[in-house]
C-alpha cells in the first residue's frame, strides 16, 4: 500500500491566510480556519501547532501572477514567505497559480450566504472571520488536485465497461 500524500493550501495575505487541506488519494479540498494576525511574527507559531497536530507532506500555495502573467510586487512577497516556509518545516512548496481565486471564493461566498441569510451577519463578519481567504485556498489547492496525473488504470473501479469489473482480452 502506497502512503497517501497530505496537501495544505494556503492563501497568502497581510492581515488574513487561509487555509485548505486535501489529499492525493481523494483529490477533494476542504476549507480549514483562515490564520488571522496583526503582527506577520505571529503566524509562524499557529501554523507550527496546526502542523504538529496535522502534519502534511507538501504545501501549495497561491501564486498571485499579473493578469498578464508576469510577477509583480505581490509575488515577490508570496517568494518571501514561501522561502521562509521552506525553512520553517523543509516541506516541498507547489506554486499555483491564484489569478482571480479571491474574486470567485468571495462569489461563492455571497451565494451561500444569499441561500442562508442571517441578518445579524454583515459582510464584514465573513471577510474579518476569513472565510473568502479559506474558500481562495480551496479553490488553489483543488487546482493542483484536479492537476495531478493519476493514471486511469490506478483509479478504484475503473473499467472500460464502467460497471466496476476490468474486461478480459
Amino acid at each position: 500500500m502506497t502512503e497517501v500524500i497530505r496537501f495544505l493550501g494556503i492563501d497568502y495575505g497581510s492581515r488574513r491566510i487561509g487555509l485548505s487541506r486535501g489529499d492525493a488519494e481523494l483529490r477533494t479540498a476542504l476549507p480549514l480556519p483562515a490564520l488571522s494576525f496583526r503582527d506577520p511574527e505571529s503566524f509562524w507559531p499557529k501554523l507550527g501547532q496546526l502542523f504538529a497536530s496535522h502534519p502534511w507532506d507538501v504545501f501549495v500555495v497561491g501564486y498571485p501572477l499579473q493578469m498578464d502573467g508576469r510577477v509583480g510586487t505581490q509575488a515577490r512577497e508570496v517568494d518571501r514567505f514561501i522561502s521562509r516556509l521552506e525553512r520553517e518545516f523543509s516541506l516541498p512548496v507547489v506554486r499555483s497559480d491564484e489569478t482571480l481565486t479571491s474574486q470567485e471564493a468571495l462569489g461563492y461566498v455571497k451565494a451561500c450566504r444569499r441561500r442562508r441569510p442571517h441578518r445579524a451577519l454583515q459582510w464584514r463578519h465573513f471577510r474579518q472571520k476569513g472565510w473568502v481567504d479559506s474558500e481562495a485556498a480551496v479553490l488553489i489547492l483543488q487546482d493542483h488536485l484536479n492537476a495531478l496525473e493519476i493514471p486511469l488504470s490506478d483509479v478504484p473501479g475503473n473499467s472500460v465497461d464502467g460497471g466496476g469489473q476490468d474486461l478480459q482480452p
